[in-house]
Parts: C-alpha cells; structure tokens; sequence
C-alpha cells in the first residue's frame, strides 16, 4: 500500500499586494472551505488546480490582482514545495523546491523551474511530477499526445462550470479535448493499461515506423537494380566481377606482349611522362586519406563505446540517487551516539548539523542540493545520449566516405595501369585491347556497386521478415493482453458502479422525479466523458448527487485496489450544484466523512460548502474561518489581520 501514489496538500498561501492575502494549513482526510455565496471559495480550489499545472483558469478580479501561489505537498512520502505565478496569458513554469514550505518561502536557492513542454535536455513539470507519484509516462495510442499533469487534474478536480453529466473538467478549447487522450486517462489511473501493454504498443508503433520505411527503401532499390539487370535478384556479381577480372588480366599481358615488339628506343611522350607523376602523386594523397579515414572511424566507434559505457554509469548513479531519496524519505533523519568507523563519542550533535561530517542539514542544504544533482545527471545522461548518436552518425558517414575514396582509387590505379604500359607507337589493335580493358573497368564498378545493392537488398528482406515477426509477435502478446485488460475494465467498471449506487441510494431521493428503482448499474465512460445510470431517469439535482458518489466511489476503489493509480486527491468544488436542497448535500458531506474516518492509507478530499451542517461548523474538518462576511478568502485589504 505505502508504494502506491498519493498527494496531500500540507499549506497554502497566495500572495499580491506585497503580502500572503491566503494562508492557511490543510490536513490527511476531509478539508472543508465554508462560507456564503461569491465569497471565493472557487478561487482557492482554482488555485490549488493552477499550482499543480492547471490550465484554462478564469481569475476574478480579486485573484488576477494577486502574484503568486505557493503551496507546500506530500508527493508520495516526499515533501515538495510549488510555486507559480499568477496570470492569463501562456501558462508559466512552475518553481519546485523539496522541503516545507516554512523553510523554502524565502530562500533563493534550490529552486527548479519546469514548463509544460519536455525537451532533450529538460523534463517538463508533467514528468517530474508523475515520476514522484510513480505514474507511467503514457501516451495516447492514436495521436501518440503524452498524457499531462493538467489532464489528470481535469478528472480528479470537479468544478462549477462542468456539466453534472460529465467526467472531466470543461477544456475551454474543445478541440483539445480528445476521447483518445480521456480514454489513456482513465485506463491509466484505473490500472487498465498497465505498463507492459502501453510498452508493447509503443513498440507496435515504432516497428511499424521501421517496416513501413524498410519496405519503401527495399521497394524502391529492387525496383532501381531490376531495370539495370532483369536477373538482379538471381544473379552472382561477385562471380561476374572475379571473371571481368580476369580478363582485364589477359587484355593487360596481350598489350604487354605487344607493346614489346614495338621500338623500345622512342620511350614515352614527356606528357604521359607528367601525367604519371601527377598519378603518383595523388594516389600518395589519396592513399593518406584513407588511411585517416580508417583511423578517425576506429576512434569514433571505441569513443561511442566508452560513452555508452559511461552513460550506463550515470543512470546507474540516478538509480542510486532515486533510491537513496526513497530511503531518507522513509526512515527520515537518524541520530548517531558514537561514530560508525573509530567509536568517538558524537552525543552533543548540533540539531542543524550533521554529526559525522558537520554539514548544515537546514533548509535546502541538503534537500536542494539533492533535487539539482538528481537533475544534472539526468540532464547529462541526456546530453551524453545525443553527443553518442552525433558519434555514431559521423561513423557511418566516414565508413561511407571511405568506400568513395577506394573507388576513387582504384580508378587512378586502373589509369595508371594503362600510362606504364609500353603506348609508344601503339597500333591500332593496341588501342582497341585498351578500350576493351576501360569498358571492363566501367563493368567491373557497375558490377560492384549491383553487388552492394544486391547485399543491402538481402539485408533489407531480413529486415522486413525480422519485422513482420516482430510484429507478429507483438500482436499475440497485445491479444493475450487486451483479453486481461478487458477483465479488468469490466471489473473496474462493475466495483465502481457498485460504489457509486451504494452511495447514491443513501440519497433521499424524490420518487415523483427519480426513478431509481428502475436503475440495473451505473453508466460511465472516460472516452465519452459521459455519467449516467442504466435504465434509470433522474433529475438535474440527483444527476449532481451522481456525480458527488462517482468521486466518492473513486475514492473507495483507489483505496481498496491495488492496480489503481488514482493519487487519491480530489478537489469538489460543484456538490450544492443544480439546486440541490442543504439536507441532500449535507447528507453527503456526512458519507464522505464517514468513510474517511474508517481509511488508514493517506487520502485527501477538499470540498467548499455555502451550508454547512452545524455540526461540522468548526470542526477539525474545517479549513480557516467560516467567509460569510467581507474581506471573504483573499485578504486583499488586511481584514482579516
């Protein structure tokens, strides 16, 4: 249960006007904001949604003339302080730094800023956060889009100008507001598609990338080669090449013998005699080139190993890390009496100092210090992926620049072969032997560069099938799979209708406009984005106790199941919505703490209320004073003070 994800919001505080106008203290459990009508009630739950990464939100005048939030969680067994300015325009980063918020408020240091968007070398906010609940980097299967903080906040906050019938926040871009991405949500806080499943599909989609690319280059080559050579696929080019060969070999020694019959004493012409100097001379250089080319591709590939092998050593250090936090987290600061190693005697430790090495253990000395390394080794492992992959690219292209170099070669070779052969005087059958000698030189090099299509062409048709049996496999395993997940859909669909039409038949329900009696289960779909009962008619007032028992059935299933990753966090903000009578929703509140009480595992319900029950008024429930009178929830004046 311990590993499981969950988050609790340990403080608040807005501030503007030079000062916190909002400050108050939240608890494990049930939290409730009270107070009259329009008195901003609204604007703390808002703010709480922005500071998590909230989107789309519509500032009253009061809260637009604020700066900034702050607020102090518990990540999962880790406390973590967010900050973020408040405005209307493109959405800020948010400032994270770990500690309470007591002792980061003033600090300038030890903060790390995250937006929304991930690159190469930075993570965005939405993966540091899932990483620290313990959530899966999803994506959805049909536009590949990842899953965000933001979109998981629009399933677990539920505010006024959200349709009772609806599941998610109302996105104010509708054409950002796709079933694909609901679907992925859902699935994965309910624990449907479970890890293994959203990696095989992920890998689904890259085979098939790879496939679609191999097939098109493999098409596209034999294609090409079959209009050069109808029998390319059938034919020996190695074989072809070995007997052209062979007779440049003959054509060579006739020349030869030729050329020896002819008068020995005319020599060569002073310009064959230049030209093969310059020959010499530019197959020293080439010849040098190569060589280069051969050392500086043998130092690229032993410097992409050592990278590769350093690489494996910085993640290894970032899993270290990660499990080093993990364990201060759980057993928390530990005082030592005498020294590990030599015995002395440390029994006066200094409470801001650690006893062995005498470090400040205040404020973010440590804990900052922690966050930034965590981030500069994933920062470097990421800059040490993407120098690699430079490393490996200049490879190819050397080992591609050295093959061009040796045809380049081999060419001058074959013009200097014809140059040192006796060409004084040649006659005519001479001429036409070294002609024949030249097309052979252009057959041998078509023939070669066939043969190396030929071999990239049997390359590629391994590929494919290498491929194709990927996928092959690929598909069974999703099969074996989906038929699992589709027990667990209907399980998780089956337990939370259960949970949720318990609740609701505790609900005094006027039977002249509900039929819950006609009801046979609850109806609810993330993709859709659709709550309803099957069979059953209700009014737009039992419609809105629906959905109040949805999220209390969230609730009770994220506690009781332990596939689901529900961080068991929700904010409710819309349970007097439709003109629900105080007795209806009062009588809610009652269930809601009901069940809160009997949960031993960290959970967090925040609500707001214009009518509270007498009996919780003041109660430990109770978050700050009851706001039925001016300056309301931000104290923009100082009325409060």
């Amino acid at each position: 249960m311990t590993d499981r994800p969950f988050m609790l919001l340990k403080r608040l505080v807005i501030y503007g006007h030079g000062r916190a106008v909002y400050d108050q203290s939240f608890h494990a459990g049930v939290n409730i904001i009270r107070g009259k009508n329009s008195s901003g009630k609204s604007t703390i739950t808002d703010m709480i949604f922005y500071v998590l990464g909230g989107e789309n939100v519509e500032w009253t005048d009061e809260a637009a003339s604020c700066d900034w939030v702050q607020a102090e969680f518990n990540v999962s067994g880790r406390t973590l302080n967010l900050r973020r300015e408040i405005t209307s325009d493109t959405p800020p980063s948010i400032a994270v730094c770990e500690g309470p918020l007591t002792e980061t408020m003033k600090s300038l240091t030890g903060w790390s800023y995250y937006g929304r968007q991930r690159s190469p070398s930075k993570e965005s906010f939405s993966q540091f956060i899932f990483d620290h609940l313990g959530l899966p980097h999803t994506k959805s299967v049909e536009s590949q889009s990842n899953v965000t903080m933001y979109q998981v906040l629009r399933l677990i906050y539920s505010d006024q100008n959200t349709d009772s019938t609806s599941i998610f926040r109302k996105e104010r871009q509708p054409f950002a507001d796709r079933q694909d991405i609901r679907r992925s949500i859902g699935e994965m806080l309910l624990g449907i598609d479970d890890l293994q499943s959203h990696e095989l599909r992920q890998e689904q989609i890259q085979v098939t990338k790879h496939l679609s690319y191999i097939k098109s280059r493999f098409d596209s080559l034999l294609e090409a080669a079959e209009k050069t050579d109808p029998n390319f696929r059938f034919s020996n080019y190695a074989d072809l090449v070995e007997q052209a060969q062979e007779q440049q070999q003959a054509l060579e020694k006739a020349v030869e013998e030729i050329s020896t019959q002819k008068d020995q004493a005319a020599g060569r012409s002073k310009e064959d005699q230049a030209k093969i100097l310059e020959l010499e001379k530019q197959l020293i250089n080439r010849n040098t080139a190569i060589e280069r080319l051969r050392k500086s591709t043998e130092s690229l590939s032993l410097n992409a190993a050592d990278s590769e092998v350093f690489i494996a050593s910085l993640e290894s250090n970032l899993k270290d890390l990660m499990a080093a936090n993990r364990t201060r987290n759980l057993i928390g600061n530990v005082t030592l009496s005498y020294c590990p190693i030599c015995l002395a005697d440390l029994s006066q430790p200094s409470e801001d100092h650690c006893p062995l090495c005498k470090a400040s253990t205040t404020g973010d000395a440590i804990t900052g210090g922690r966050l930034r390394y965590e981030q500069e080794l994933k920062h470097q492992i990421n800059e040490s992926k993407q120098i690699n992959d430079g490393r490996r690219q200049m490879s190819v292209d050397q080992e591609n620049a050295l093959k061009t170099e040796m045809r380049k070669r081999n060419c001058m070779l074959t013009e200097l072969r014809a140059l040192v052969s006796p060409t004084v005087r040649i006659d005519a059958k001479v001429s036409q032997l070294l002609k024949d000698y030249g097309y052979l030189t252009r057959k041998i090099e078509d023939l070669t560069l066939l043969e190396s299509l030929q071999a990239e062409v049997d390359s590629l048709e391994k590929e494919v099938q290498k491929a194709n049996s990927k996928l092959e496999d690929i598909e069974r395993q999703l099969k074996r799979r989906q038929a699992e997940q589709e027990a667990r859909r209907n399980f998780c669909q089956q337990r939370i209708g259960d949970l949720t039409i318990g609740t609701l038949h505790e609900d005094v329900v006027d039977n002249q406009n509900d039929t819950l009696n006609d009801a046979t289960g609850l109806i609810f779909s993330f993709e859709k984005d659709f709550l309803s009962v099957r069979h059953g008619r209700l009014s737009a007032s039992t419609q809105a106790f629906l959905k109040n028992s949805f999220y209390l059935g969230l609730l009770q299933f994220a506690v009781e199941d332990e596939q689901c990753r529900l961080p068991r966090f929700f904010i409710l903000d819309n349970i007097e919505d439709k003109g629900m009578v105080p007795e209806r929703f009062r009588k809610f509140h009652h269930l809601l703490i009901q069940y809160s009480e009997q949960v031993a595992v960290p959970h967090q319900v925040i609500l707001t209320t214009s009518y509270i029950d007498e009996e919780l008024d003041n109660s430990h429930y109770c978050v700050g004073p009851s706001y039925d009178r001016p300056p309301f929830t931000l104290d923009i004046k100082g009325g409060w003070m």
